[in-house]
C-alpha cells in the first residue's frame, strides 16, 4: 500500500519511490514480483501517471526494477535479504530442521488442552445467526453486548472501569496499532519505543509516517531519565512482561510515566502482550488503573485463549480521544467476524472464558514451574533468570565465556532451538548474552532432558 502526503514538501513521485524501495528491500514485494501498473497506482492513490512513471524510472536507475517489454516493471533479482519473508530453504537449513526436536519459541502453545467449549460457541453461533437471518455487517467497533462484557472483564482482571463505547474490536495486535496510527497526527507525536522491543511497533508507525525513538530498557522497565528529553509522544509499553527482556515496571516508574504523560500532552500505550498469563497470587492492575487523566491506551487479546490461528484482539481508547475515531471511521464495519463475535458472547457469559483460563494458567504454571526447578539444580548460579512470573517466555543469560551466537549454536548442536535477544535491539546494545526460552510448546515431562542437553552445551566443554 502506497500512502500519499500532498501536504508535505517532498515531492509525491519521491514518496512514492521511498516507499516502494523500501518494501522490495524489506521483502514485502519480492525478486521477480511485479509492479502495479502506472495507470491503476496513477489511480489508486488519485496521482498523474507521469508521476508515477517518474517513480518507476527512478527505482530503474538505483537497480530495484527492471522494465521489460510486455511484462511491465518487474524486481530484480538484488542484494537485499528480505527481513520477514520466509524464503524456500537452502537443503541444509531444511536438513538442519528436522535435526530440531524440541523449539523453544514464545510464540505459540502446546497441544495438550481442548478448547471444547470454544467449539461448541462457534457451533452455537452459527446457529443463532441462521436463524435470526443476520446478513448485515457488524457494529463499526464490535457487537455492543460483547463489548460489555469485556468491559466488565477488564474492571475484573485489570482493575479499572471503561465505558463499553471506549472498547472497540480487531483481528488482531497489528490492527490495534493501525487504528491508533491513523487516529493521532504523525507531524504532532513521536512513538518512543522500548528497546529491545517487538518489531510489531516499529513496522506499523513506520508504514503511517511517524518519526520513532528508542528508550533503554533497564531491569524494571525503560529509563525513565531519558522521558524528560521528549514533549508530545506515544510511549509504546509492554509493562508486565515486556518482550523480550522479561522485565517489570516498577510501580515507582509507573507513577513517574503517568505524571510525564501529562506534563508533556502525552499517550501511553499498554499493550497486555502475554501479562494477562500471571502466576502471581496477588491482582495484576494495569497502568490504566492508575491514570486519573485520561492518557492511556490500552492493547488486550484473547489470542491464547480460543484456538491457535483466532485472532480476537481490542483497543480501549481514552475518553478523549473517542470524538477523534468516531469522525474518521464513520460508516467502517467491523473486521472481527460476527460468528466469532457471537461465539465470544456465549463463552463470556457461559463462563467458558473462566473456566477455561483457570485450567490454561494451571497447565502453563506446571511447566514454568518444573522448567525453573531443572534450569536452577542444572545452573546454580551460573544463570540468571528474568520474566518468569508472567506469559509464556523466560529471558535468560549465562556466565561463561559464549557470546550469543555460540549459546544459539551449541543448542542447535543438541537438537534445541532457542531465540536469542539481540536482534530485538534497535540503538542500544547489550554486552550480556541474553536467550529467550518459550515453554508454551514443550511439553513438561521433555523439559528436564531439555535442560540438561542446555546444560551439556552451555557450561561442559570448558563454558565456565
Amino acid at each position: 500500500m502506497i500512502i500519499i502526503d500532498k501536504n508535505s514538501k517532498t515531492p509525491i513521485y519521491t514518496q512514492i519511490y521511498t516507499q516502494l524501495s523500501s518494501q522490495i528491500k524489506e521483502g514485502y514485494i519480492a525478486n521477480g514480483d511485479r509492479l502495479t501498473a502506472t495507470r491503476v497506482l496513477a489511480k489508486n492513490i488519485n496521482v498523474s501517471r507521469h508521476t508515477v512513471e517518474k517513480a518507476y524510472d527512478l527505482l530503474i536507475r538505483e537497480g530495484y526494477v527492471t522494465s521489460l517489454q510486455g511484462s511491465g516493471y518487474i524486481v530484480k533479482n538484488n542484494i537485499y535479504t528480505p527481513k520477514n519473508k520466509i524464503l524456500p530453504s537452502s537443503p541444509s537449513s531444511r536438513q538442519r530442521d528436522k535435526q530440531i526436536r524440541y523449539d523453544m519459541s514464545n510464540s505459540c502453545t502446546d497441544s495438550d488442552l481442548v478448547n471444547t467449549q470454544w467449539r461448541k460457541c462457534m457451533t452455537d453461533a452459527i446457529d443463532v445467526l441462521q436463524s435470526m437471518e443476520i446478513s448485515d455487517f457488524s457494529q463499526r467497533q464490535g457487537e455492543s453486548i460483547l463489548l460489555e462484557l469485556i468491559s466488565v472483564k477488564l474492571s475484573i482482571y485489570r482493575g479499572y472501569t471503561v465505558e463499553p463505547y471506549q472498547i472497540i474490536l480487531t483481528s488482531g495486535t497489528h490492527y490495534c496499532y493501525d487504528l491508533v496510527a491513523g487516529i493521532l497526527n504523525k507531524e504532532e507525536y513521536t512513538i518512543l519505543c522500548e528497546d529491545p522491543s517487538n518489531n510489531i511497533v516499529k513496522y506499523c508507525f513506520s508504514r503511517f509516517g511517524y518519526d520513532i525513538e528508542y528508550l533503554p530498557m533497564e531491569s524494571d522497565g525503560i529509563s525513565t531519565e531519558e522521558l524528560y528529553k521528549y514533549n508530545k509522544c506515544i510511549l509504546c509499553l509492554t509493562p508486565d512482561h515486556q518482550f523480550p527482556t522479561g522485565a517489570r515496571l516498577s510501580s515507582q516508574k509507573r507513577e513517574k510515566i503517568l505524571q510525564w504523560a501529562e506534563e508533556t500532552d502525552s499517550y501511553i500505550f499498554e499493550d497486555e502482550y502475554d501479562s494477562a498469563i500471571s502466576y502471581l497470587p496477588e491482582a495484576n492492575p494495569s497502568i490504566a488503573f492508575y491514570d486519573k487523566n485520561d492518557r492511556v491506551i490500552h492493547i488486550g487479546s484473547f489470542l491464547y485463549l480460543l484456538i491457535p490461528g483466532m485472532r480476537i484482539s481490542y483497543v480501549v481508547l481514552p475518553k478523549r480521544l473517542y470524538p477523534v475515531y468516531d469522525w474518521l471511521f464513520n460508516g467502517y464495519s467491523n473486521s472481527v467476524p460476527l460468528v466469532c463475535q457471537y461465539a465470544m458472547v456465549e463463552y463470556i457469559s457461559e463462563k467458558g472464558l473462566d473456566r477455561y483460563f483457570r485450567k490454561f494458567v494451571t497447565h502453563y504454571n506446571k511447566k514454568r514451574n518444573t522448567l525453573l526447578s531443572c534450569l536452577e539444580k542444572a545452573f546454580g548460579d551460573k544463570i540468571d533468570i528474568l520474566g518468569e512470573n508472567f506469559g509464556l517466555f523466560i529471558t535468560v543469560s549465562i556466565k561463561n565465556d559464549m557470546s550469543e551466537a555460540q549459546l544459539v549454536e551449541s543448542a542447535s548442536q543438541k537438537n534445541i532451538k532457542v531465540y536469542p535477544l539481540s536482534p530485538y535491539e534497535k540503538k542500544h546494545h547489550s554486552d550480556i548474552p541474553r536467550i529467550i526460552l518459550g515453554y508454551g510448546p514443550i511439553s513438561e515431562k521433555h523439559i528436564p532432558k531439555i535442560v540438561e542437553l542446555l546444560k551439556e552445551a552451555w557450561l561442559k566443554n570448558g563454558n565456565t
